[in-house]
């Protein structure tokens, strides 16, 4: 039996649209940490102070998102940059996305108390893949040391893990006016803003790597400056590359499976309105 021209050109693109979609899908799921495919960061506020801003010898209470893709098995772990002497002193985890795809992560905490402290969140989710957009996967407990300057921005660095492959400590982006002490936190990208006394440590320059606890504190300005795949999901290729690619696959998929049916629709009302008329 023989394939007119039409079919055979529907179910070329059909399966061109399939491995558009399945590289797209595979884009942002690949096991390599390097794709970033869930981009960590933070929401924190003082609830002690009526503004919400980070004082001095109190412990802030931070949000913990990640803008993206979950994948089942993945983990985060985030540990305090600064203020210098600043250390966790709680994590817990939570539970989100909508059936079916349901995700919880579960908190584990080292050091908590002291020097090196960190969070990490494990993901275990109902589908091997959750994309949910922004998706909060625990909290956080940080104290604020009292020697703590004003106008020192609240930093903090993340690591993301895929099965055993793990990626660097990056620095992860902190917002809410929690993430600058004792002053005006700038708004969406977070730190304190430009003008506030500092520290009087030395300001690493936007391309600074990531740093360990104890080492220099990065004003607000540095903070917001600083580019990173943990700063924000649009700023990332990867993910948005494969969600764009999967969906241009679907509609070149779905255009040329219905495509030609509506246009001999088409072609058949027009034909029939000119009859009518005539």
């Amino acid at each position: 039996m023989r394939v007119g021209r039409g079919v055979a050109r529907r179910i070329a693109a059909i399966g061109a649209a399939g491995v558009a979609v399945s590289f797209g899908i595979g884009v942002m799921t690949s096991a390599s940490p390097a794709l970033a495919q869930g981009i960590p960061a933070k929401t924190c506020t003082d609830p002690s102070s009526p503004t919400g801003e980070a004082q001095p010898g109190d412990t802030i209470t931070c949000t913990v998102d990640i803008n993206g893709v979950l994948l089942d098995g993945s983990s985060y772990t985030v540990e305090p940059t600064a203020p210098t002497g600043a250390y966790i002193t709680a994590c817990g985890g939570a539970t989100g996305g909508t059936s079916p795809d349901n995700y919880t992560s579960t908190a584990t905490g080292t050091n908590l108390g002291g020097a090196n402290s960190s969070c990490k969140w494990t993901i275990s989710s109902t589908l091997p893949l959750t994309f949910n957009g922004q998706n909060q996967i625990g909290t956080e407990q940080l104290f604020i040391p009292a020697s703590t300057a004003v106008g020192t921005s609240v930093t903090q660095q993340a690591k993301e893990c895929v099965g055993t492959q793990c990626g660097p400590f990056t620095p992860m982006g902190v917002s809410g006016n929690g993430s600058c002490v004792g002053g005006t936190a700038l708004p969406v990208v977070g730190g304190c803003a430009p003008g506030l006394p500092s520290s009087g440590s030395p300001s690493p320059s936007a391309s600074t790597s990531p740093v360990a606890q104890g080492s220099p504190t990065p004003t607000g300005s540095v903070q917001g400056a600083t580019t990173t795949p943990f700063t924000g999901g649009p700023t990332h290729p990867f993910p948005t590359a494969g969600a764009a690619i999967a969906a241009a696959g679907l509609a070149a998929g779905l255009g040329a499976f219905f495509g030609p049916s509506l246009l001999r629709r088409m072609r058949r009302l027009t034909v029939r309105g000119s009859g009518q008329r005539g």
